[in-house]
């Protein structure tokens, strides 16, 4: 007796004999996305859109954002820490904090968003890794992905601790 469990919800067969097996053919849709429709996609320019900071535990440092609405249309800007759950040494949420968020840039205005970076004292020494995405616009993806924001930036932090030098005193062994 054998069981497949084909990729489908609910999809078992049972094969009594493995000469049938050659005769099941798998088949299943995947899902994919609708086509992009840039046109209706609104393009922020956003400057810079890559900041790298080298930071202590327990340290800070704040930077500024500038966002360009060259569009003919009011858009919502509610900045927010995007992190990708398979990566490694990703920022916390509560690292980052922003001076201003859900406001509305109006029509080919632009605006300075100031970003703080807090690194937490406990913090292990390595890079961490997000994204800031400043409207909740995505490109459409399968079920299957992250959401890919439009209006981003990406952060990096090089946590890192300073080399320590340990001078020990000189001890002369002689014999008297």
């Amino acid at each position: 007796l054998l069981v497949l469990m084909l990729p489908m919800v609910g999809a078992v067969e049972v094969v009594k004999d493995v000469e049938t097996i050659k005769d099941v053919e798998v088949s299943y849709p995947v899902p994919m996305p609708p086509p992009i429709d840039f046109k209706n996609l609104t393009k922020l320019i956003i400057s810079p859109n890559f900041k790298h900071l080298r930071l202590k535990p327990g340290d800070s440092a704040s930077f500024t954002v500038k966002i360009k609405n060259p569009t003919d249309k009011d858009v919502l800007i509610n900045p927010k820490v995007v992190v990708d759950p398979y990566a490694e040494n990703a920022i916390d949420k509560s690292w980052v904090s922003f001076d201003k968020s859900g406001f509305t840039l109006k029509a080919k205005q632009e605006t300075e968003i100031t970003v703080t970076v807090k690194v937490p004292k406990d913090t292990e020494k390595g890079y961490y890794y997000c994204e800031i995405a400043f409207t909740n616009e995505t490109i459409p993806r399968t079920p299957y992905e992250m959401p890919k924001y439009i209006n981003k930036m990406h952060l990096s932090v090089d946590v890192w601790v300073p080399p320590s030098v340990k001078i020990t005193p000189r001890y002369i062994s002689d014999y008297v």
